[in-house]
């Protein structure tokens, strides 16, 4: 009888305390509705917050079938971006692969998904219409993997984690240039582990604390914080993890006997090549330098290039540096009184201003149009460098935004036993102008012709497919 008793006494208690929770937790809501509903709305997402959501693996990803309408500055004929049952940007898909079927993996950000051209336009899909057309007798097809804001974090997690479902012949990788950009305080590694912390919370306590009118009251009552904004930036992933993980994902693809290869796709400055380059080397895989390849491109007027190579004469003396002069033209009456040469190769950065400066650049007194800066370097090395003005150095004017066209460049520095020029730089000019949308982003003539280099390197590696 014991038993019984027992159940009796306590069916009633613990039903009345889950009712005494569950109405205070009705009560809290209601209390939130009634007198925080009338708050202002949160501002709409941005669209590339609606393009991306939180994943546990890749800490970002590309929501399953979703339909978003471009901004109104791009002009793509196609003015929506769809995704598939998979997230990808592309036509629906099987996750496994077909006998006879032949698969090729795109792997990157921004420029492998196609920003700001349509899907057909970017160079996955050009790949495959390309490599149709010259092999019709052949099932070839070509995944679109990209994903804007991806680096080489996320990446080699997709590879490590995702890809091995979808039986890939060949696997390209172009990822970098979200490494090298100076970002908060936190690299990618930093974020995805504060997205697993989160993830730990069960969603429907964490849905409450944000709608409770109770937790909102007790943080009011709180010592109001001053609000702090750090000003330190660092890259979203530094110089030396960016090199592990090209060596970690080309490990992986070896591992699981996926041909590889590596696509530099930095286009206003040199962070990935100077890493990806070597890896491949020391490796014998295949890569693609896109900004060389576009640089080298026919133009319809010249312009300076974005890449020297200076340099390739022998010297009396080994290792006697190498002089340097740099030329920018500023037509006209410029906005600013003092120019300067920058190294912009840095994995941290608080301010603007904390840039190295290389030399002041000075005005020709027989042309004022024409200024010029002399540095010497080492032969051999290469230096990331930017031109900035006195308005970037300003503290009240955090100008980071400014350092793109004109501005990143790569200097690779042969050997040499006397006075360099660069060509003449142009003031807001770029090589690569005719072929980009944007600073890093190509246009669909530009996608175009990766897709044709890209196509002279896949079909000698076309010959095996893996079932």
């Amino acid at each position: 009888m014991a038993e019984p008793r027992r159940f009796r006494y306590w069916v009633p208690r613990v039903s009345l305390l889950c009712g005494t929770v569950l109405l205070f937790v009705a009560t809290d809501l209601f209390a939130h509705w009634l007198l925080k509903g009338e708050d202002t709305p949160a501002p709409k997402p941005g669209f590339l917050e609606q393009l991306l959501a939180d994943d546990l693996v890749t800490w970002k990803a590309l929501p399953k079938n979703l339909t978003l309408t471009w901004p109104k500055r791009f002009r793509v004929p196609d003015a929506s971006v769809r995704t598939n049952a998979h997230g990808l940007r592309m036509r629906e898909v099987e996750t496994e692969k077909p006998s006879g079927r032949y698969r090729i993996a795109c792997l990157g950000d921004s420029v492998t998904f196609g920003w700001g051209v349509s899907e057909a336009s970017a160079y996955p899909r050009a790949l495959e219409t390309i490599l149709r057309e010259r092999y019709p007798h052949r099932d070839i097809e070509v995944l679109n993997f990209g994903v804007p804001g991806y680096s080489s974090e996320q990446v080699r997690r997709l590879i490590r984690h995702r890809l091995a479902a979808w039986q890939p012949d060949l696997v390209l990788v172009a990822v970098g240039v979200n490494d090298g950009a100076l970002y908060d305080e936190h690299t990618d590694a930093d974020r995805h582990a504060r997205l697993l912390e989160t993830s730990r919370l069960p969603s429907l306590v964490t849905s409450w604390l944000h709608h409770s009118f109770i937790a909102s009251l007790l943080g009011s009552l709180r010592e109001p914080e001053v609000p702090t904004r750090s000003l330190t930036r660092v890259r979203r992933v530094p110089g030396e993890t960016y090199r592990q993980n090209i060596e970690e994902i080309a490990e992986l693809c070896e591992e699981r006997h996926w041909p590889l290869i590596l696509i530099d796709a930095c286009f206003p400055f040199g962070f990935a090549g100077r890493y990806l380059e070597p890896i491949a080397h020391d490796r014998d895989l295949p890569y693609l330098d896109l900004r060389t390849l576009l640089e080298g491109l026919p133009a319809s007027r010249p312009l300076p290039p974005t890449t020297l190579t200076l340099g390739d004469w022998p010297v009396a003396h080994s290792g006697e540096p190498v002089r340097v002069r740099f030329r920018v033209r500023i037509p006209g009456d410029p906005p600013f009184e003092r120019a300067f040469l920058f190294s912009a190769d840095r994995d941290t950065l608080t301010v603007p201003k904390d840039l190295p400066v290389l030399a002041e650049l000075q005005r020709d007194a027989a042309d004022l149009e024409l200024w010029s800066a002399e540095i010497e370097q080492a032969p051999g090395t290469t230096l990331d460098f930017t031109f900035g003005t006195d308005r970037l150095l300003s503290p009240a004017r955090q100008e980071l935004s400014q350092l793109s066209k004109l501005f990143y460049h790569q200097l690779r520095v042969g050997s040499s036993d006397r006075l360099l020029e660069t060509p003449i730089y142009e003031y807001g000019q770029s090589r690569l102008d005719e072929w980009m949308l944007e600073p890093i982003h190509p246009n669909a003539e530009g996608h175009r012709h990766i897709a044709h280099a890209l196509a002279e390197l896949v079909a000698p590696r076309m010959g095996e497919i893996r079932r």
